[in-house]
């Protein structure tokens, strides 16, 4: 039998074609266009669209566990554009993640809502009024006190409370005030009107007590504010116009002291929300009652900080903002400056001359309230 090797290698030349026709090498000119350009999708807090671009030749379809995110189309054929709206959100901030699926490939989008301006916090009949604080750098401390020493410090979004807590919101969560039983006080009826800043309790009383029940009637992270973010929110934040006084160059504006209570013989705390507020609109952070922070005193490091604690121990507790007592020294009221700072035992009570006759213990809170911060979980 007689070969022909010419058709022999025809064979051998058509079959490497065809695998070659079967196998060709990817054309480095040609663009391969992901699913979606968009990786995540931030959007403002109140109602809100984007448009999504799909780029497929085949079936896709988009899905969402979240009940604030909607689409005009959660499925489709071939490159698409779809909007996907949020929901206004009324409270923090929120995240949800968005799953666009074309066959085998699988696509994740990052989608994250902005908190409302302010959230209003219903405890019984009270409530809390807690405005958003945007995240922001500033230079924290007085250059004209030592221990005051100027750094930077940057710090995350938070809410802080509109006023210092009042009578009627510590006694629907204590069930009574601090000062109910304390003869001096019991007598004179406008230290227990609904809306004066509750004061004369103690950092253990804040955090041991009222802290704990309060979280029991929400699911929100509330605490004491570090004095970094007393001091951003005194100064007004973002939106600061570096006063003096919190909200104004005129304590008179902002500020219940000694002389703005030149109507009365008996120097007292003043309802809340009765003067000018701030930048952010905050009350009273200059004067009425002074305010608990978290932090241990100690002086100011010169270093940068970022969401600073303050140190791990200590002896005393921070406390800002000037009060109802507060009065001018060299045409200046100090205890009601932005920047300025002072301190007090956690438990209130100081005592002078131990250990001898003239032992005397000081009871330092009579003056001295809180307002309350609520976290945003990151």
């Amino acid at each position: 039998m007689k070969i022909n090797y010419l058709v022999l290698l025809c064979f051998v030349i058509l079959a490497a074609c065809k695998s070659v026709i079967e196998e060709p090498e990817p054309d480095p000119d040609v663009e391969i266009k992901p699913l979606t350009e968009t990786t995540d999708v931030k959007f403002t807090a109140d109602k809100d669209a984007i448009l999504l671009l799909i780029n497929t030749k085949t079936d896709w379809n988009i899905s969402s566990t979240a009940d604030w995110i909607s689409f005009t189309s959660t499925t489709g054929k071939n490159n698409t554009g779809i909007l996907i709206s949020a929901t206004k959100n009324t409270l923090l901030p929120r995240k949800t993640t968005l799953k666009l699926t074309s066959g085998t490939e699988i696509k994740e989008i990052s989608v994250s809502q902005a908190g409302a301006q302010s959230v209003n916090i219903t405890i019984g009949n009270q409530t809390i009024k807690m405005i958003l604080v945007e995240a922001g750098k500033f230079t924290m401390g007085d250059p004209d006190f030592y221990s005051f020493t100027q750094h930077e410090v940057q710090l995350d979004s938070f809410y802080i409370s509109e006023t210092e807590i009042t009578n009627g919101v510590w006694k629907e969560i204590q069930g009574n005030l601090p000062y109910d039983t304390i003869p001096s006080y019991t007598g004179v009826s406008q230290l227990t009107k609904t809306n004066l800043p509750v004061s004369y309790i103690s950092w253990q009383d804040i955090n041991n007590q009222f802290l704990p029940k309060l979280k029991l009637r929400n699911a929100f992270n509330f605490r004491l504010p570090t004095e970094a973010e007393w001091e951003y929110a005194a100064i007004g934040g973002k939106y600061t116009h570096n006063y003096k006084y919190a909200g104004s160059n005129n304590i008179y504006n902002v500020a219940w002291y000694t002389d703005a209570n030149y109507s009365t013989t008996i120097y007292s705390k003043k309802e809340v929300k009765t003067l000018a507020s701030n930048e952010l609109g905050l009350y009273d952070m200059s004067g009425n009652v002074s305010e608990w922070c978290s932090d241990w005193y100690a002086d100011y490091s010169a270093e940068a900080a970022k969401n600073p604690t303050g140190p791990a121990t200590g002896t005393k507790k921070v406390m800002r903002g000037g009060n109802y007592q507060s009065s001018a020294l060299w045409g200046e009221v100090l205890e009601c400056k932005v920047r300025y700072r002072n301190s007090t035992v956690p438990a209130c009570y100081e005592i002078s001359s131990p250990e001898t006759i003239y032992e005397t213990k000081h009871y330092r809170c009579e003056c001295l309230g809180f307002r309350i911060v609520m976290a945003i979980d990151k």
